[in-house]
């Protein structure tokens, strides 16, 4: 269940699931200081290995199928859900149409080395080098974005390496959206513009993310602006609402021209969205060009500061991410702090999810 599974990732730290390569130690007392991404490569994607029958089916079943949770799309391979991305890519945004994991899929992402490496006198960049294998072709492109209910039924996808210039994560664009109970363990993800592991660019009044998860790292490298942003869960958002969802994994994010902006649950929200009982353990870097306060960072979130958003009931782990601002930003809060760890475990003790599942 994804309770059990948050318990257990929290407690015991587990990471089954990734084919990633080892990264070096992030270097003490040091600033970010930026990504290097020239030395990597994308040596086989998903997008070739997409199951072909499962695509013809879903072609023939779309116009009339789909249309109740009952009458789901049934998705329980790492091929299917390839051959669904690739459905919806090519033009079908499945508004009103329902899909649902039957297992748990392993995407097998081979990831390319990470190296954290002095940088001048006080800072410290990251060198990625070596092949993507495997690569994930985010669901929903900047041409359609993904318009259903996505139910993961409390699975995990597994080993989820992305590289992508625009838009990263499990999904990379929703609008009228629903996607709910699902993790996404051990993932990479290497992008630009608005990355989070499970989506990276959300808009619409009817956008829910909520009971989900999700571990492993972000390196975004973006050109700035507020179109742009890095999350645990989520990159950019507007008129969203994220519920009961909880973060492992650092995220770093660097801008190449003038923000540079990240939060441990959304990179950044833009105008009236909502968070509730989320929770985040992951470190958080910004570097901007321009400098330091251009360097937006939020524990759980960065707010826009002329639309307001309203966060409640959420939390993150100050001794892992620093003592920095919760939510930076124009924001309605309610119960939204940073915590160390004793605290936290026990803040959550009381957090459950719309089922009524405590979170710990």
């Amino acid at each position: 269940c994804l309770s059990c599974a948050v318990s257990l990732t929290l407690m015991f730290g587990l990471a089954p699931g990734k084919m990633a390569q080892a990264a070096s130690e992030i270097p003490e007392g040091r600033t970010f200081s930026g990504i290097d991404f020239s030395g990597v490569t994308v040596a086989s994607s998903w997008e070739d290995k997409y199951d072909q029958a499962f695509y013809s089916k879903i072609r023939s079943e779309y116009e009339n199928g789909y249309t109740t949770a009952d009458t789901a799309l049934e998705i329980g391979t790492a091929a299917q859900l390839a051959a669904f991305a690739e459905f919806v890519n090519s033009g079908k945004d499945f508004s009103g149409k329902f899909v649902c994991l039957t297992d748990d899929i392993d995407l097998q992402g081979v990831a390319p080395m990470a190296d954290y490496q002095n940088d001048g006198d006080d800072g410290f960049k990251v060198v990625l080098t070596g092949a993507v294998s495997n690569n994930w072709v985010p669901i929903g492109t900047e041409s359609v974005d993904f318009e259903g209910t996505f139910d993961g039924k409390n699975h995990s996808i597994l080993g989820m390496t992305v590289k992508t210039d625009e838009c990263a994560g499990l999904f990379g664009r929703t609008s009228g959206a629903t996607i709910q109970n699902v993790g996404v363990k051990n993932s990479v993800v290497i992008a630009g513009n608005s990355a989070g592991k499970i989506v990276g660019y959300a808009s619409s009044t009817d956008v829910t993310i909520q009971n989900c998860y999700a571990t492993g790292e972000i390196y975004a490298s973006y050109d700035g602006g507020f179109n742009s942003g890095a999350g645990g869960i989520l990159g950019y958002s507007a008129w969203v609402t994220v519920k009961n969802c909880y973060n492992s994994g650092d995220v770093f994010a660097m801008s190449t021209s003038y923000e540079g902006i990240c939060g441990g649950i959304c990179g950044l929200f833009w105008y009236r969205n909502n968070m509730e009982n989320c929770f985040s353990t992951g470190r958080v870097y910004a570097y901007s060009p321009t400098g330091m306060d251009y360097c937006l960072v939020g524990g759980l979130v960065v707010v826009d500061p002329y639309h307001a958003s309203r966060i409640i009931n959420s939390y993150y782990d100050k001794d892992v991410a620093g003592d920095i601002d919760a939510a930076p930003g124009d924001s309605s809060t309610e119960n939204v702090e940073g915590l160390t760890t004793a605290e936290f475990k026990q803040k959550l003790v009381k957090l459950k999810d719309t089922n009524g599942n405590r979170m710990w």
